[in-house]
């Protein structure tokens, strides 16, 4: 990790540029022939910019930075109810580091929402990783999350 101390910290209004920035990152694999980079990378725009602006308690947004510097890393974690047990479970919408400090310990860091769940009483947390990534689904292999279901889909 960088000399400079690493922060985690909530997202704010000030952060608006730098997490949409960092959400380019999430299209940075082999997309499929069915999606485009843009649909991907924008997503979740509406999403961010909510929790960033006017923060729910079911979610947090946590970014990463380094003294004096922009955020370098962004973890948006929501509230959703688990299909099967109708629990609270927290769920992962967007994990992204910036390219530039990439492989420097940000991503496990911002595993921290982890806490934040646990502090709510949930008891698992899940996420989605597109199977052609294969950069995201190892860092959550090796963070003990394992694939439950697999989603299909078909141009028709």
């Amino acid at each position: 990790m960088s000399e400079a101390r690493l922060r985690i910290r909530p997202g704010g209004p000030e952060d608006e540029a730098a997490v949409l920035a960092m959400a380019a990152r999430l299209a940075d694999f082999p997309v499929p022939p069915w999606r485009t980079s843009d649909e991907i990378i924008h997503a979740d725009d509406q999403l961010l910019r909510e929790q960033l602006y006017a923060p729910r308690v079911d979610r947090v947004l946590l970014v990463a930075e380094f003294a004096a510097a922009d955020a370098k890393g962004m973890v948006m974690v929501s509230t959703r109810i688990d299909y099967f047990t109708q629990h609270p479970i927290a769920h992962i919408e967007d994990l992204s580091v910036a390219a530039d400090v990439e492989r420097q310990g940000i991503a496990s860091a911002l595993m921290s929402a982890e806490e934040w769940a646990r502090a709510r009483g949930m008891t698992r947390m899940g996420l989605t990783v597109w199977e052609g990534n294969a950069r995201a689904r190892r860092f959550y292999d090796t963070n003990g999350y394992r694939a439950e279901t697999i989603h299909y889909l078909k141009e028709l």
